[in-house]
């Protein structure tokens, strides 16, 4: 049997990562002109595949948010989002390398100009929280 205290953790995780991408998608989804061009900067593909990414990711965000909250669909939607914020980890530590200079993207618009570097450690704790919470969804 799963622990008062155990089942709070999980939940808040589940809320703060759920509310997370449902915030960040719900923002990229409203301005996908800006996304797209936030994507572009990455240099990482053609003008038009960050034009198809910044229309299907959002709602990718949205939908895998959402799901976290129904039991039978929480398994699939953790996964979802720890390959989603993998991808994003990768692409934040390629423009890092680079040395790019650029507005990382991952709330939108509403976001303020931060460092990659604190997108990264950002995107870490994320990654440990969905790891996590991927564990005990799977008990």
């Amino acid at each position: 049997m799963e622990s008062v205290s155990r089942k709070v953790i999980r939940l808040a995780l589940l809320t703060i990562v759920g509310g997370a991408f449902l915030y960040a998608g719900i923002t990229k989804a409203l301005d996908p002109g800006t996304f797209a061009t936030d994507i572009a900067h990455y240099r990482l593909g053609a003008w038009w595949q960050a034009v198809a990414l910044a229309f299907y990711l959002p709602f990718l965000e949205i939908i895998a948010a959402g799901a976290l909250f129904f039991p039978n669909t929480r398994q699939a939607s953790l996964l979802v989002l720890l390959c989603l914020t993998c991808i994003f980890t990768a692409a934040l530590f390629s423009a890092e390398l680079r040395h790019l200079d650029i507005n990382c993207g991952c709330f939108g618009a509403s976001q303020p100009q931060m460092s990659i570097r604190f997108a990264l450690g950002r995107n870490c704790l994320f990654l440990t929280a969905l790891y996590f919470s991927l564990r005990w969804a799977r008990r």
